[in-house]
């Protein structure tokens, strides 16, 4: 890597010579660094620490400082308490070494099997807004990449909407069919990825929605849905995607202005303007648009 000189010298001055020593293991190094002591008490306290000896893993460390971010009551809590604590600990967490210079834009799942968005352009964030400040500090079992924050596992795709707000009529449309229910909740083991329309949204088309049959309000929200975790980068202008509803959507972009009063490219489906990107939920990805997308019914 190109890099890779530069990151190796500024991972010694900043965590100790210690940590250059590449024989030992992730958890020994953390215990070293002077810099995640949080992250090594944590280990010690979920009980993981014999865990992240045995085994080849990359670790997206949190410092001191991100820790140290943290409600105060909210770290008494998860420290007290493994079971809330280990799935997060395990959510920063990669099988294998993955070195800064083999990452690249993508979703992917973490120990906990949960998903993590990793976009990789002039430096490297996770979901969107986590930044990797030191990368490549090799140990014996893997490497860690220290970040800026503690990162928080996402919820289910119906618990993330629901976080959002805004989306009610989307979640009470969901609630209708039993099977999406299940598929929406994590139950059936499956990634998706949902263009979720606004409670305005679906206010607009408030004299439509009585004149559809159960089955056709079926085909309308599946037409929302892609199977497989698709993020932002993935869509390429000009590209047909199949939707659950069987019929494609077209992705191509326009222009329109933003808060600022700017004029801005955004991306579009069917012509329907992308709002907001790359909303992690631990069975998929959310994006926002402002109209509801009608299939042929």
């Amino acid at each position: 890597m190109k890099y890779g000189a530069i990151f190796s010298v500024f991972a010694t001055a900043f965590l100790g010579m210690a940590v250059a020593d590449d024989t030992m293991t992730i958890v020994e190094t953390a215990a070293a660094s002077g810099v995640t002591n949080y992250l090594y008490a944590a280990l010690q306290t979920a009980g993981l620490t014999d865990a992240f000896d045995d085994g080849n893993f990359t670790v997206f460390a949190p410092t001191d400082t991100s820790f140290a971010g943290l409600d105060s009551t909210l770290l008494a809590t998860l420290m007290a308490d493994t079971d809330l604590l280990s799935p997060i600990l395990q959510y920063h967490v990669l099988v294998g070494t993955v070195m800064s210079a083999d990452i690249s834009s993508g979703v992917v799942s973490t120990l906990s099997d949960n998903n993590l968005l990793v976009v990789k352009r002039n430096n490297i964030r996770l979901n969107e807004k986590v930044k990797v400040t030191t990368s490549d500090i090799v140990c014996s079992n893997g490497v860690i990449h220290l970040i800026d924050t503690v990162l928080t596992p996402p919820g289910d795709l119906v618990v993330e909407l629901d976080a959002l707000g805004n989306y009610a009529t989307l979640i009470e449309v969901v609630s209708m069919f039993s099977d999406l229910v299940s598929a929406f909740t994590n139950t059936t083991g499956g990634s998706y990825t949902v263009f979720a329309p606004t409670d305005e949204a679906f206010e607009a088309i408030a004299s439509i929605i009585p004149n559809l049959t159960e089955d056709q309000i079926r085909l309308v929200l599946l037409h929302h849905v892609v199977e497989g975790n698709v993020a932002s980068f993935d869509l390429e202008v000009g590209a047909e995607v199949l939707m659950m509803s069987g019929q494609n959507v077209t992705i191509g972009s326009g222009e329109r202005t933003n808060a600022k009063g700017e004029l801005k490219t955004r991306a579009t489906v069917d012509d329907k303007f992308i709002i907001d990107y790359n909303n992690m939920a631990s069975n998929g990805v959310i994006h926002i648009i402002e109209e509801v997308l009608i299939p042929d019914l």
